[in-house]
């Protein structure tokens, strides 16, 4: 298909991503400037739409200048017959990261919960109402914000009544439900056969709205249902307590266990490809809800998978440190400096897969 330009005021626009937002690089490269950094995303708007709405997406994003977690407006304008906006490229949404791992685990959400408080309660500061609070609503940051959650969906943003805070409260019930269903691939509804990886989240949605709190919350941390029933039952006259809810599933968190490493699930089974492993964790309504275990054959086949590689290693180094060296060449050491970096690298990945919350314990 061919671009409708080929750049705007010092940007290329590359290719068609979807609707009518491109993939585009900066012209201008920068000292030190890595590829990934190189890459925006560009919105363009025909002039003579009968719906406009770029320019109030633009004033909606410069309202959220200089604020952690939401894109940053890098040039706009009209070129031609088109309005642009050009804005750092994000990754890949929640959306998208939960069709890749079908679920996401306890511990991953929970690191969720927090990011994703704190971006509603901007959105509220700025006098804000999201009103469609869905997982392709945010998107992971790209390069050294790989895992900052960014809001990536500012068109629909409606200004908030001065005096109204049950349009805060209903976002963040709107939240809090999809928290619980990142954490689960089956419904918990009884009498209701439902997959979660196949139905529009829109469905889902209004499911979950009318099923009682201790039944969407069950096998979960308490943290859930105890936001669940404050968002639902808002006190009009005052804001919500945003630091108390963040608070909850901070206090879970710790009372799981879990470390703060930076490990999220998409990391793990991004590993997991790269070292092209048999099986990948499976999750559903058991009595670890979100913990996504590997059981029975696929933890064995898990483990030879990363043991077999760490035994090759070592034996490898047995034999290099066993040999004789008197007449080793240049490239002899060189392969043997290589085995012994391959043995580190094999022990550092099985410590740091045996570190993970999902990783089975040793029997």
């Amino acid at each position: 298909m061919a671009l409708p330009l080929e750049t705007v005021d010092g940007y290329k626009l590359i290719k068609h991503i979807q609707d009518d937002v491109y993939l585009g690089y900066r012209q201008i490269q920068g000292a030190g400037l890595l590829e990934d950094d190189r890459k925006v995303m560009i919105k363009l708007e025909a002039r003579d739409t009968d719906a406009p709405s770029l320019e109030r997406e633009v004033k909606n994003l410069l309202s959220f200048s200089g604020e952690i977690g939401f894109p940053l407006v890098e040039r706009y304008g009209a070129k031609d017959g088109y309005r642009f906006m050009v804005c750092r490229l994000a990754g890949p949404t929640l959306e998208g990261l939960l069709g890749w791992c079908r679920a996401f685990s306890l511990k991953t959400v929970l690191l969720l919960a927090e990011q994703l408080i704190s971006r509603i309660e901007v959105i509220h500061r700025r006098s804000f109402i999201h009103g469609g609070i869905r997982p392709g609503a945010f998107a992971l940051g790209t390069v050294k914000a790989l895992n900052q959650v960014t809001l990536v969906e500012v068109a629909g943003l409606i200004t908030e009544h001065p005096r109204r805070n049950d349009a805060r409260y209903s976002d963040l019930e709107g939240l809090t439900l999809m928290l619980i269903y990142m954490c689960r691939r089956l419904a918990p509804w009884d009498g209701l056969q439902i997959d979660l990886t196949k139905t529009p989240y829109e469905d889902i949605l209004r499911q979950m709205e009318d099923t009682r709190a201790e039944v969407l919350c069950k096998g979960l941390p308490r943290a859930f249902e105890v936001c669940l029933e404050y968002v639902k039952s808002p006190d009009c006259t005052n804001e919500p307590d945003y630091n108390y809810l963040r608070q909850l599933f901070c206090s879970a968190f710790g009372e799981e266990g879990f470390l703060r490493d930076g490990v999220f699930d998409w990391i793990v089974y991004k590993y997991w490809n790269s070292q092209q492993c048999y099986s990948r964790p499976v999750a559903g309504i058991t009595s670890e809800v979100g913990r996504k275990r590997l059981l029975g054959e696929d933890a064995r086949r898990e483990h030879n998978a990363q043991a077999d590689p760490l035994r090759q290693a070592e034996e490898a180094c047995v034999s290099i440190t066993k040999a004789d060296k008197a007449d080793w060449t240049a490239a002899d050491w060189t392969a043997a400096a290589s085995a012994y970096l391959e043995l580190t690298r094999r022990y550092i990945d099985i410590w740091d897969l045996t570190q993970h919350p999902e990783t089975p314990p040793p029997t």
